[in-house]
């Protein structure tokens, strides 16, 4: 009788204190939500800068840091292993070619979603248009394409 007792107690107290769904509680990522917001817009002039600076300035409310002149690691002070990135982290590219063909001199991105080990949505403007037409979209990248130059990953901070 005493462990029946002990089960209903917990039956009805478990019952009691059931967590809302997830679907009623969002937890959003404010760099994912800036792109999302600009999502096939065009972020200030459209160069690819200015989604991640928009996007770091959404994430921190602070414009101050823009006014020097950028270093993504001084400004980011947190890389991270491809293997560590994660949805909203920024993405510097130097002198890259990869074997389907894209090439960035120098191009920084934002992490959208990780779809597999080193592979990655990610969101960008001003590739394959001009300035003029640029707008935010979301492009598949797979490292193992990479045949030149160097991705680095950062956390915003």
């Amino acid at each position: 009788m005493r462990l029946l007792t002990y089960i209903l107690v917990l039956i009805f107290y478990g019952c009691a204190m059931r967590i809302p769904q997830s679907n009623t509680i969002k937890s959003v990522n404010p760099i994912i939500k800036f792109v999302d917001d600009n999502m096939g817009k065009r972020v200030e002039n459209g160069l690819c800068y200015q989604l991640v600076k928009g996007a770091m300035i959404n994430n921190s409310g602070d414009k101050a840091w823009w006014t020097h002149n950028y270093k993504w690691s001084v400004l980011f002070r947190h890389r991270v292993r491809m293997k560590n990135a994660v949805a909203g982290d920024m993405i510097d590219f130097s002198n890259v070619e990869m074997s389907d063909g894209v090439t960035a001199k120098s191009h920084v991105a934002i992490v959208y979603k990780v779809l597999d080990n080193g592979v990655f949505m990610i969101a960008e403007q001003n590739v394959n248009c001009s300035q003029k037409n640029s707008k935010v979209v979301l492009n598949r990248m797979d490292m193992r394409d990479l045949e030149k130059g160097k991705i680095k990953f950062y956390h915003f901070k």
